[in-house]
């Protein structure tokens, strides 16, 4: 009797440890706002066909509390870790380019130095020049990445940027070298891609009951991804879209800023829309079976767990 007690004590331990392992793993892996290498841990990479942990192919170390740094060893696995860490949707972006950034302030910067407001005019092109010697080394395959401080920062100035560009285009004494209408929408239109993007991003998680800072792979970004194109191609063609919504509230500004922001808003919709249902089928549909089996378990435990009140009554 008393060696079946130590057995099953024994047994206990193994069990309680392994739960307490597996509790401690889980935790590590919680995103509390500092990045941690463990983050990566169990993401798989094909390595020359053979599915291989990340860890095993790169150096993984945090650069600061939210900057995951990751050397590979061998300079053509960049591209395969940068797809596993999007596939595993850890809310990681590895691709994090300033080209917008740099659009947009050079945008700023040329507005200011013609109106004559010099300050924000340097401050904007200070901005444009680091972001010029930043994405000569962030271009596919990018040897540094910015990271959400610089995004934060970038997203910061911009809104400086705007909110002054605002105000002065919309006073005759300091528009008088470049007048311009519908002030507010062609503001809106130089920083619709990430703007409205932020925007339906965050829309949608709230819709679904989720915080709106969660990771999923609804930015546009994602879409074009799936659609095959490199990273390269994603930066050109938000550039370019970028362009050609600034060119059409400049043209329209006469119509009035409502109309303006509503052609807008219309255009980056179907934009969006045509994009996300040109993806692959199996891109639009992703059914997890597991859940869904639990889900079928589940209600079929209550049904019978009402069967057999009702036949005990």
């Amino acid at each position: 009797m008393t060696d079946d007690l130590i057995l099953i004590i024994e047994d206990a331990k193994v069990s309680m440890k392994k739960a307490i392992d597996h509790l401690e793993a889980e935790l590590v892996k919680i995103r509390a706002g500092k990045a941690n290498p463990v983050m990566l841990d169990g993401l798989m990479a094909d390595y020359y066909g053979s599915p291989t942990p990340i860890n095993q192919l790169a150096n993984i170390s945090a650069m600061d509390a939210r900057t995951l740094s990751v050397q590979p060893w061998e300079k053509n696995m960049l591209q395969p870790i940068e797809r596993a860490i999007i596939a595993a949707n850890l809310g990681i972006n590895p691709q994090n380019d300033g080209s917008l950034g740099l659009l947009t302030s050079l945008i700023f910067g040329i507005y200011f130095f013609v109106i004559d407001q010099l300050m924000f005019a340097v401050m904007a092109f200070a901005i444009s020049g680091s972001l010029v010697a930043f994405l000569i080394y962030n271009f596919s395959p990018a040897k540094i990445f910015m990271g959400d401080t610089g995004s934060l920062l970038l997203g910061l100035l911009n809104s400086i940027f705007v909110v002054k560009f605002i105000s002065v285009a919309s006073d005759p004494m300091f528009s008088e070298n470049f007048p311009l209408q519908s002030v507010p929408a062609l503001g809106f239109a130089i920083l619709i891609v990430p703007l409205f993007d932020t925007l339906r991003v965050f829309s949608l998680r709230i819709l679904n009951r989720r915080s709106p800072f969660s990771a999923d792979r609804n930015h546009i970004h994602h879409f074009l991804l799936d659609l095959g194109l490199s990273h390269k191609m994603v930066t050109l063609t938000c550039v370019t879209i970028n362009i050609l919504f600034i060119a059409l509230a400049y043209f329209l500004q006469e119509m009035g800023t409502t109309w303006v922001i509503l052609s807008l808003a219309v255009c980056a919709v179907l934009f969006v829309s045509i994009v996300y249902y040109s993806r692959p089928k199996s891109k639009l549909i992703n059914v997890d079976p597991v859940a869904k089996e639990e889900k079928i378990i589940k209600t079929h435990k209550i049904f019978t767990l009402a069967g057999e009140r009702l036949e005990q009554n």
